[in-house]
């Protein structure tokens, strides 16, 4: 798979939030090439590991951010977090279970999930974390 570029457009336009965002495809990129090198399942799942701990605590820091200057659809937000941690246990699962089609179905879902949640989902409380003094 085609490693993910950070482009401008990805940019939320809030530093620390966008740091973040670096992050999560550094480690997205990451578990792509120990699955394309064919590491060892434990590699593999050491990788998926530190990439749900560090989705964790991204989300917790937006999510206090959403706190902190009264974003209006928190709740909402909140849900598509809850939703992707669901199918990343969904994933571990299937990769426990020896499914050989899991690595590819799985960065497939990373890959969709990374541009679609931050140029719909993150995009939409940009303003109004700027307007608040989010950096």
């Amino acid at each position: 798979m085609t490693a993910i570029r950070w482009t401008d457009e990805l940019s939320v336009k809030i530093p620390s939030i966008d740091s973040q965002h670096k992050r999560l495809i550094n480690l997205i990129n990451q578990l792509d090439e120990s699955i394309e090198k064919g590491n060892a399942k434990i590699v593999i799942n050491g990788t998926l590991k530190e990439l749900t701990r560090y989705t964790e605590a991204h989300f917790i820091y937006e999510e206090a951010l959403f706190t902190m200057h009264g974003y209006p659809e928190s709740d909402e937000h909140k849900k598509t977090h809850k939703n992707l941690f669901a199918k990343v246990e969904y994933f571990k699962q299937k990769i426990n279970e020896n499914d050989p089609e899991v690595y590819t179905e799985l960065l497939d879902f990373l890959n969709h999930w990374l541009y679609h949640h931050i140029l719909k989902e993150d995009m939409a409380y940009s303003k109004h974390l700027l307007e608040c003094g989010a950096e």
